[in-house]
C-alpha cells in the first residue's frame, strides 16, 4: 500500500507557537505562559471547568506565527511560510492504507541564505477602481481585467545584498503591461529587462537595489478558478547561491486598502469548460497556405494542473 508523507511549515518570531490560557475568577480563559499553565492543575472533570486557576486551553498563536502552509508537493520546493521570520515549525504527517505498513522519516535538510531586504510587502488591485474597506479584490471569472501589483520593499539598517528582479506567478494567459519604478514609468530595455512565458513573469534591473523602493506592475489576465493568490518573489541574478525571498501580502502602498495578493472570482457558480471556438470555421489543408490550420481556443474553470484532450473526427 502507499505511504505518503505530507509536510507543512510555519513560521513565526515567538519560539514557542501556541497560547496557553487558564481560567481566571470569573471563569473566563486568561493569556499566561507556558510555564504557568503547566503548574496549573489539569481539568478532570466538569466539576473544575472554569475553575480559577485550572488549565483552560491551548491555541494557535496567531499574532506572533502564521497560519499552516499548504502541503509541500516535492523536495527541492521553496519555503512557503515567511521569510525572515526567526523559527519555522514543522509539521509530518505519515498517511497508510495498509495498518501492517509503515513510513520512517529519513532526513529533512533545508538551504538558507540571508535576506536581500528587510521586508518586502505586496498588495494587489484593479487598476482605476477603488478598493472596498474589506480588501477582497473580486472580479467575474474569464473577464480580461488590468490589474496592479504594488510591491514596497524596505532596505533595513543591516548591509543586505539587495535585489536587481522581481519575479511573480501569474496566470497562463497574463500579459504585462508596464511597471513603475519609485513613480517613473520604466522603458523597456532601458529601466528593465523583461521575460515572460505561461505562468512566471520576472522584471531584471540594470542595478541592485539596497535602499527603500516602490513599484508598480501592471498587468492583464483573466481568472478561471474560485479564488487565485499571486505569489513572488524578489532576487539577485549576480550572487549564484543566493535564494530568492517571498513576496508577503501587506500594505504596500496608502492608497490601496486590499493589503492582500489574492483575487476572488465574483461567480459562485461555473461551469467548467466555457468559450469554445475555432481561429477558422473552415480547414482546408491542402498547402496553399489558406486554411491549412485552425487553433481550438476555450476557457477552462476551475481546474489546475489537469490534462485535456482534443479529438478530430472526420465526417
Amino acid at each position: 500500500a502507499p505511504v505518503e508523507l505530507v509536510l507543512r511549515t510555519r513560521a513565526g518570531a515567538d519560539a514557542d507557537p501556541t497560547d496557553y490560557f487558564i481560567f481566571d475568577d470569573l471563569g473566563r480563559s486568561l493569556l499566561v505562559d507556558k510555564t504557568t499553565y503547566f503548574r496549573a492543575p489539569r481539568v478532570d472533570g466538569r466539576f473544575s471547568e472554569g475553575v480559577p486557576g485550572f488549565r483552560a486551553r491551548r491555541a494557535d498563536d496567531t499574532e506572533d506565527w502564521n497560519n499552516w502552509s499548504v502541503p509541500y508537493e516535492r523536495s527541492g520546493s521553496e519555503n512557503k511560510s515567511s521569510d525572515g521570520s526567526k523559527f519555522l515549525q514543522f509539521s509530518f504527517e505519515i498517511v497508510t492504507e495498509d495498518p501492517m505498513a509503515f513510513g520512517v522519516l529519513d532526513s529533512l535538510s533545508f538551504e538558507v541564505s540571508p535576506l536581500l531586504a528587510d521586508s518586502a510587502l505586496a498588495e494587489i488591485s484593479i487598476d482605476g477602481v477603488p478598493v472596498s474597506a474589506q480588501g477582497a479584490v473580486e472580479v467575474p471569472m474569464g473577464v480580461d481585467t488590468l490589474f496592479a501589483y504594488d510591491l514596497r520593499t524596505v532596505a533595513g539598517s543591516g548591509e543586505l545584498a539587495g535585489f536587481d528582479g522581481v519575479e511573480l506567478s501569474l496566470p497562463a494567459g497574463a500579459r504585462f503591461v508596464d511597471v513603475e519604478i519609485d513613480g517613473t514609468l520604466g522603458v523597456e530595455g532601458t529601466d528593465f529587462v523583461l521575460t515572460q512565458e505561461p505562468g512566471r513573469l520576472a522584471l531584471t534591473l540594470p542595478t541592485v537595489i539596497q535602499r527603500d523602493a516602490a513599484m508598480r506592475i501592471r498587468f492583464r489576465s483573466a481568472i478561471f478558478q474560485a479564488s487565485l493568490f499571486l505569489e513572488g518573489r524578489i532576487f539577485n541574478s549576480g550572487v549564484g547561491s543566493q535564494l530568492p525571498q517571498s513576496i508577503e501580502a501587506g500594505d504596500a502602498r496608502e492608497d490601496i486598502n486590499s493589503d492582500g495578493v489574492q483575487v476572488i472570482a465574483s461567480d459562485t457558480r461555473f461551469g467548467v469548460l466555457r468559450q469554445i471556438r475555432l481561429s477558422t470555421p473552415v480547414v482546408t489543408p491542402n498547402g496553399d497556405n489558406i486554411n491549412d490550420e485552425t487553433k481550438i481556443l476555450f476557457d477552462l474553470f476551475g481546474v489546475q494542473d489537469g490534462a485535456f484532450r482534443v479529438d478530430v473526427y472526420d465526417v
